[in-house]
């Protein structure tokens, strides 16, 4: 996996290069939020 540094941080955080959008998830069924996450 590859991580980029953030620009903006004074701690340092690194994050993933891939990343998995949510938004508007929360109106779906816990069980297709799950499935989501488990496949992704």
């Amino acid at each position: 996996m590859e991580y980029r540094k953030l620009p903006h941080g004074k701690y340092g955080e690194k994050l993933s290069v891939l990343g998995l959008g949510m938004g508007g998830i929360q109106k779906c069924p816990d069980t297709e939020i799950e499935q989501v996450i488990r496949t992704a």
